[in-house]
């Protein structure tokens, strides 16, 4: 894989979860229920998909217009229960 291509692939992958993430977010779901139902699709073969729970999060906080991090606790506690369900 080249790096335009490995850039191609993280683009993709940003523009599916932000898509997936706003409609999850429109119908009210938490940042971790859309990160739990969020099919990965063709990244299934990507590790660590329970940084999509991180992702998601930030997404969610893009849309509100929060500006407050959340903890780093939370956020590790998010991809705790992601990975549960993997």
């Amino acid at each position: 894989i080249t790096d335009k291509q490995g850039v191609n692939e993280v683009k993709g992958y940003f523009e599916y979860i932000y898509a997936e993430a706003r409609k999850r977010y429109e119908a009210g779901m938490t940042s971790l229920e859309a990160a739990k139902d969020i099919p990965p699709g063709h990244f299934s073969s990507w590790s660590d998909r329970e940084r999509m729970a991180v992702n998601i999060n930030s997404i969610y906080r893009e849309l509100s217009g929060e500006q407050e991090r959340p903890s780093t606790l939370n956020l590790f506690g998010q991809m705790a229960a992601l990975a549960s369900d993997i």
